[in-house]
């Protein structure tokens, strides 16, 4: 009885240990496959957003250039104007002093 026993114990051992090597060796390839998975993903997402942040950057900078030219024309329509007014003033002043 005994010897059947140990037989029997030690043949569960050696299937459950090899059992639990094989799962164990499973899953950790599983987590490899998983994490290149999670770092290509990870790769992927990051490209989105570089180039997202670059489009963003450019439009960005083509609204700043057009708003930088839109009040260099009007400042500059604004100091002709105000050289206008001021001539005008002048000119009025001049008038009503002679």
């Amino acid at each position: 009885m005994r010897r059947g026993f140990i037989r029997s114990f030690l043949s569960g051992f050696l299937i459950g240990t090899a059992i639990g090597a094989l799962a164990i060796w499973l899953s950790s390839s599983e987590r490899r496959a998983g994490s290149v998975a999670w770092r290509q993903r990870a790769s992927q997402l990051a490209q989105q957003a570089r180039s997202q942040g670059e489009q963003i950057a450019a439009l960005a900078r083509e609204r700043l250039a057009s708003a930088r030219g839109l009040l260099e024309t009007r400042f500059s329509a604004g100091e002709q104007s105000a050289s206008a007014v001021r001539s005008a003033t002048s000119e009025v002043t001049v008038s009503t002093e002679s």
